[in-house]
């Protein structure tokens, strides 16, 4: 007879231990309104997001020498420290600083680790489903984090979002240790150790390292893109708050469902097909909005590019993960170092300001081209 724990680890169990760690690793996007608060806006997000340049490889390690599924516990249990050191610091504090950087590196660990665990749990054919599926939650919690601030903050003390946050990181490890281990998987992964060699011999499969490059130009542009938005819709258009408002609102109201529907089609049909219609919508989304003299013109293309870049986690990920099942960890590490390539996107921006408000969409255009060369190439090799 089959026990409560296998029953768990088959079932939905191991569905519910993904979800709620993307709800944990909903935090860095959603720091921006949080780290205004600790008056950090500028020094928050480095702290955050450095760690993507010097852990991958350590990340990988660990999960290569564990298995993905204490690996996640392991890292699920870095950000408790972090939101604890939150909950308690004042603003501008040493504390404070502390904790968004104990944040970032559970962050990177997570990045690192879930792929590698997901993979292990659902297979590594399922896995670009999954992730999207994650993803999906992820960013809904993200949008809604400054409500939950603004919300917090009229009631009583805004900071108890870190208690949410550290109870929901407390469920997650207790879920994800309950999904009980896959044998099999698990020996796979620790027959592959991560290191600079691992990832060579990952990167000489020409479609793996096309994806990972292909991830880091996305970030880049899709980042740049979030920073023309302040620029063209006051110097364009000459709206405010509320424009940027609904600009933001069409933005992440095409992509929810699009990444909604993608999680489910790619479980069953993988990527592939997906790519070249998905990365021609952002062009032509990009096109438009470079373009636009009208904000309603402007924010059609915004949904363009929404409905083209929604899927990208997805799509690197059932390029990369299908052709390398038992170097997972490796895989993982590969594409959590190329998040690191987001560090370009405000100083190109920065760079390119003093030509104009259209210079920004120019390059997110530039970018998007790229990235359309890249699938061409992606789908001509496998």
């Amino acid at each position: 007879m089959t026990n409560r724990k296998e029953c768990v680890g088959r079932g939905r169990g191991p569905l519910l231990a993904l979800f709620a760690t993307y709800v944990v690793m909903a935090f860095p996007d959603g720091i921006g309104v949080m780290s205004a608060r600790f008056g950090m806006a500028e020094n928050a997000s480095t702290l955050v997001f450095l760690w993507f340049a010097l852990l991958p490889i350590a990340a990988g390690r660990l999960c290569g020498r564990l298995g993905g599924r204490p690996a996640v516990a392991l890292s699920l249990a870095a950000a408790l420290p972090a939101f604890a050191l939150l909950w308690r610091g004042s603003p501008q504090s040493v504390v404070a600083a502390m904790g968004f950087a104990l944040a970032g590196i559970a962050n990177v660990l997570l990045q690192t680790t879930v792929p590698a665990w997901a993979a292990e749990r659902f297979g590594a054919v399922r896995l670009s489903g999954m992730l999207t599926a994650g993803l999906f939650i992820k960013t809904a919690v993200a949008i809604s984090l400054p409500f939950a601030v603004a919300a917090l903050a009229a009631l009583s003390d805004w900071r108890l979002v870190f208690v949410v946050l550290f109870a929901v990181t407390v469920a997650s490890v207790c879920l994800v240790w309950r999904s009980g281990p896959r044998q099999d998987a698990s020996r796979v992964l620790r027959e592959r150790r991560v290191s600079v060699g691992s990832i060579f011999a990952v990167i000489k499969d020409c479609p793996t390292l096309l994806a990972a490059i292909a991830f880091a130009v996305a970030i880049v542009a899709d980042i740049a893109f979030n920073l023309s938005v302040p620029i063209a819709v006051p110097g364009r258009f000459g709206g405010g708050d509320m424009e940027m408002g609904v600009t933001y609102a069409v933005l992440f109201g095409v992509k929810l469902p699009v990444m909604l529907v993608g999680s489910m089609l790619f479980v069953r049909k993988g990527v592939v097909s997906f790519l070249l219609p998905a990365i021609l919508a952002a062009v032509a989304g990009t096109l438009v909005m470079l373009l636009a003299e009208m904000f309603v013109a402007y924010l059609c293309g915004v949904a363009l590019f929404a409905f083209g870049y929604a899927n990208m986690y997805g799509f690197v990920y059932g390029v990369a993960a299908p052709r390398h099942p038992s170097a997972m960890p490796s895989v993982a590490t590969l594409l959590t170092m190329s998040i690191a390539g987001g560090a370009l996107a405000s100083p190109l921006v920065h760079v390119l300001a003093p030509y104009g408000t259209r210079s920004t969409e120019a390059l997110v255009l530039a970018l998007t081209v790229a990235l359309l060369g890249l699938f061409v190439s992606i789908r001509r090799r496998i």
